[in-house]
């Protein structure tokens, strides 16, 4: 009767010991998933400032770091459209909502789409007036596209913008220098941070130049795709939700010890 006792006392032990073990390891295991759980919502939310601004020529390469940085095209401009200011110097809206204003205007053909060709003309000059050519898009984006003519080395054609982010002030690309010629070309440009304009320019301050045009077609767009990352905000709710597992974990225990 007493080795029946003893062998039932030390199943009933070795029971509590393996429970206990189970709680343990399922509160490390708790643990480990909620701090796993704020660095990814920590990398989540800080990792846009790890991207660079970069400027690409080839179309696959641009293609390639939107998919690299999780970024989709949300915004497209074919230019379908006949789009004319009424007034020398008046602004005009394309169709994707995209605002193209002119300054220093000398009449109405220097920012306009031509519907017929699809695409966007516009006219710069740097002397004697400072003719440029502002784009304010909708909404605010990581990156853009487009395909653009009158890149010549003659003419120094530029573009600038918040492309580091604000706080970054503008930086500059001398497409003349890029590009070399007056045909085609593919630009894209991947920002380090979010912004929603740019300028096209004459980048040869007081050289005399004439005026010259350039051409714009296909632009495009893009954002952060959607994820299912944890933001900070969801963070109380992780951490209530592993605290109860940890809680009822230690009630079964309790219960088991009790019986």
């Amino acid at each position: 009767m007493c080795l029946i006792t003893s062998f039932v006392i030390l199943n009933q032990i070795e029971d509590i010991k393996q429970m206990h073990s189970e709680f343990r390891n399922n509160s490390t295991r708790a643990v480990k998933v909620l701090c796993s759980t704020v660095l990814f919502a920590a990398i989540g939310t800080f990792a846009g400032t790890a991207n660079a601004f970069t400027v690409y020529t080839n179309q696959a390469n641009y293609d390639a770091a939107l998919t690299a940085a999780g970024l989709t095209t949300t915004l497209t401009e074919t230019f379908p459209n006949r789009i004319q200011a009424s007034n020398t110097g008046d602004s005009i809206t394309f169709d994707s909502g995209i605002i193209s204003s002119i300054i220093n205007s000398s009449n109405t053909n220097q920012n306009r789409v031509n519907g017929g060709a699809e695409e966007f003309q516009g006219n710069l000059r740097d002397d004697p007036t400072n003719r440029e050519i502002t784009w304010t898009l909708p909404t605010m984006v990581d990156a853009f596209s487009l395909r653009i003519q009158g890149a010549s080395q003659g003419q120094n054609l530029a573009i600038r913008g918040l492309f580091n982010g604000s706080g970054g002030g503008e930086q500059t690309e001398n497409l003349s220098d890029l590009f070399g010629n007056a045909s085609y070309q593919f630009l894209g440009i991947v920002g380090m941070g979010t912004f929603d304009s740019f300028t096209f320019f004459d980048a040869s301050p007081g050289s005399g130049s004439n005026a010259f045009n350039f051409k714009v077609d296909d632009f495009s767009a893009a954002t952060p795709s959607p994820t299912t990352v944890p933001t900070p905000a969801l963070l109380p709710g992780l951490i209530g939700f592993g605290m109860s597992i940890v809680r009822k974990r230690k009630q079964q225990n309790n219960s088991l010890q009790e019986a």
